[in-house]
């Protein structure tokens, strides 16, 4: 559906304000979470999961991320799922702030608000990116993505490597930072968005 001629495929919707999603959010007293020196922090979310999860699976990979987990841990790495479920979407950013790593999803092979949420606050954010776009030329939105490619089969290793690199951590949530005030910070989705809607109005379609 998206190959049609009067189709504009680059993000015009979903935007996030860059002040409410910033990386240096004060997060207040009842929203901390507990952690120890040096641990790294991976946070992993899905909402309803009891509803949205077969034999101990769902469409985003949980039960990958959380054997990623178990075994960096058995190497003797230093790191911990924030698994939440149960946060009100209101509250939720303060919790992603403290995350060091941010896992969105290991099987559509595009990404939704989560992974957006987490490159506005400059996390590095995990994710499975699938650049052919159906046969479609993929946005330049997408090949332009930061987003750290893995799959359920490669999800440990690109974990493993992050922990392990704390510069490359920064590095990629710097890249995140910019990418998403490019791409979905609202002031830029207004700018496409009031062109796309003039170009309408000047050719009808």
């Amino acid at each position: 559906y998206k190959s049609s001629p009067n189709v504009f495929r680059a993000p015009l919707t979903y935007a996030l304000d860059p002040d409410i999603w910033h990386p240096d959010l004060a997060v207040p007293d009842r929203l901390k979470r507990p952690r120890k020196p040096g641990e790294v922090v991976v946070y992993c979310a899905i909402g309803n999961r009891s509803t949205r999860s077969k034999d101990g699976r769902n469409a985003k990979g949980t039960s990958a991320v959380e054997a990623a987990i178990d075994q960096l841990r058995s190497e003797g790495i230093d790191i911990r799922l924030d698994f939440v479920h149960d946060v009100p979407s209101i509250d939720n950013r303060f919790v992603q702030v403290q995350a060091d790593i941010i896992v969105d999803q290991l099987h559509y092979g595009r990404y939704g608000a989560l992974a957006r949420e987490g490159m506005m606050l400059g996390k590095p954010v995990v994710g499975r990116v699938n650049k052919d776009d159906g046969g479609s030329p993929a946005t330049q939105c997408i090949l332009e993505t930061p987003i750290v490619h893995a799959d359920e089969t490669s999800v440990v290793d690109v974990l493993r490597d992050l922990a392990l690199n704390p510069s490359k951590r920064a590095e990629i949530g710097q890249a995140s930072r910019e990418h998403a005030i490019k791409w979905w910070s609202a002031d830029r989705l207004a700018e496409r968005f009031e062109q796309v809607y003039d170009h309408v109005r000047k050719y009808g379609r």
